[in-house]
């Protein structure tokens, strides 16, 4: 998406304003919402957050929640791994 390329490439303003089409076009609050959240994050402006949240409430009605830490725990190892191509041993001529 253009806006995110715009955002990636810290033209901020300019990502804003396509946000903004999208949002009157389509009638999506989230791609703004979510930029906007993005934005305070880095910005520490508490204002815009709750600006952001705001416009995400349909999909978050309750706003944005922390994982707790066991959410993102990756299974336990079981299998192991083939070994690469350099620790092969080589055929015998």
């Amino acid at each position: 998406m253009y806006a995110h390329f715009l955002e990636a490439r810290r033209c901020e303003a300019e990502a804003e304003q396509v946000y903004n089409a999208i949002e009157k076009r389509y009638d999506q609050t989230e791609p703004l919402g979510t930029f906007m959240v993005r934005k305070a994050l880095r910005t520490s402006d508490a204002v815009l957050q709750q600006q952001g949240w705001q416009m995400l409430r349909k999909v978050f009605p309750k706003g944005g929640e922390r994982l707790p830490g066991t959410a993102c725990t990756a299974p336990r190892r079981t299998v192991r791994p083939s070994p690469t191509s350099a620790e092969e041993p080589r055929p015998s001529t």
